[in-house]
């Protein structure tokens, strides 16, 4: 028996058996690999098919996104460093290190100590928000501060907050514009016990937090609320940002009032995002390169002086069981502006109602939009598309199953096509 190719690899796609046995190929040359596959290969073929069916689906910027996790990943005795960066960068090399089980990186765990302000103090016995933070970032040995757990320096690190308020007075960090939270450069996942985190009335002009490209963020169960930034009224993204059942309300910004994600990817779960206010996008904000995956979450009464209410985005963004509500915005699209420079909108299963503007009330689509299964109503535009304007190709243009009904304007009340 050959035993590169288990038994279950004659019922599996063609794709998948050549992406397996180019792993097979490369290994005549690295003995390290030859070797693997000798001792693992038929327990290993089943994992790595899936992991490749599930990698090859992914949009092109999400799969980067994975990918360069990968590359960053802790040096390992089953896979050289070098290789495991050459691999992370081939879809069939990913999947074989996702197979390997080396998608993941175990987090220390650092948790913040009730009633403490979140500044830096270092040496009093508790361990502050920001002690915390610079321990995940570190990448020495994790301990840059006595008061809190160690982080991991070659990974993930997650941040335990207590209940309650951490109040930010002023901004620690001014390197992508002024920011209340020390910036994010590590993989971190700050988990909240419904803590709020807001900017203290009075303070001076700040957005609560900021991920650089090399951050990788993921926020739960927190509240966020206060934040005034040039760019992301509570959050900028400029690598890899996901939150989880929280709520962003009370923000404001020129871009983006609760979240500005100029990284490679933003993911919203479950999520309440309210009342944030920008000239454009008054919720959300996504430029070209990105993609956003917006899940069982509600966007709503939040406003843009010019275009975009609810979400501007020229980015793919595709947004399920959600409801997109309530939004303003002074001249284009209350709900959902889709811009040109790339932008892909897919909507499913969802609510867009009550938003209002110039044009296209609620979604305003300039390149391409699918729609299906969902429920466009109430919605008011004051010259053309009440319930969509549609200034996009044609062909781009895709609506299945869908009730659009009851929006108001002077022209296409219910769908505009542009001539």
């Amino acid at each position: 028996m050959n035993y590169y190719v288990p038994a279950s690899a004659d019922s599996a796609e063609e794709a998948i058996l050549s992406a397996w046995d180019t792993q097979i190929k490369s290994a005549a040359d690295t003995p390290w690999l030859e070797r693997l596959l000798a001792e693992r290969g038929s327990e290993l073929f089943t994992v790595f098919a899936q992991r490749y069916d599930e990698l090859r689906v992914l949009p092109r910027s999400a799969r980067r996104v994975l990918q360069r996790s990968l590359a960053r990943s802790p040096d390992s005795a089953t896979v050289p460093p070098e290789w495991r960066r050459k691999l992370a960068y081939s879809l069939a090399g990913a999947a074989l290190l996702l197979a390997l089980g080396l998608g993941s990186v175990q987090a220390s765990t650092i948790t913040v100590s009730a009633k403490t302000a979140p500044e830096i103090n270092n040496g009093d016995g508790k361990c502050s928000f920001f002690e915390a933070i610079r321990n995940a970032n570190d990448t020495v040995n994790g301990m840059v501060h006595i008061d809190c757990a160690a982080g991991n320096p070659a990974g993930a690190d997650t941040i335990v907050l207590p209940k309650g308020t951490q109040t930010l007075t002023r901004a620690y960090n001014t390197a992508y514009g002024t920011t209340g939270v020390l910036l994010i450069t590590s993989e971190i996942t700050i988990q909240g016990n419904n803590t709020k985190i807001i900017r203290k009335k009075g303070s001076p002009q700040f957005r609560l937090f900021t991920v650089a490209a090399t951050g990788d963020l993921t926020l739960n169960g927190v509240t966020l609320s206060g934040g005034n930034g040039g760019q992301g009224g509570a959050i900028r993204s400029d690598g890899i940002l996901v939150v989880n059942e929280s709520t962003i309300s009370g923000n404001s910004s020129s871009q983006g009032g609760a979240i500005i994600n100029l990284g490679d990817y933003l993911g919203i779960n479950n999520c309440i995002i309210t009342r944030n206010t920008a000239t454009y996008g008054g919720a959300i904000g996504s430029y070209a390169g990105a993609t956003v995956i917006i899940d069982q979450s509600t966007i709503s009464k939040n406003s843009a002086a010019t275009s975009g209410g609810g979400i501007r985005s020229s980015s793919y963004i595709r947004i399920t069981d959600s409801i997109i509500t309530g939004n303003h915005a002074g001249t284009h699209s209350g709900g959902i502006y889709n811009s040109i420079g790339g932008g892909t909108l897919v909507i499913d299963n969802s609510t867009i109602s009550k938003n209002s503007a110039g044009s296209g009330g609620g979604v305003l689509n300039n390149r391409s939009f699918t729609i299906t299964n969902s429920v466009i109503t109430g919605n008011t535009a004051t010259s053309r598309g009440g319930g969509v304007y549609n200034g996009g190709d044609y062909l781009l243009f895709s609506s299945t199953g869908n009730i659009i009904t009851k929006n108001k304007a002077p022209l296409g009340p219910d769908v505009y096509m542009a001539p």
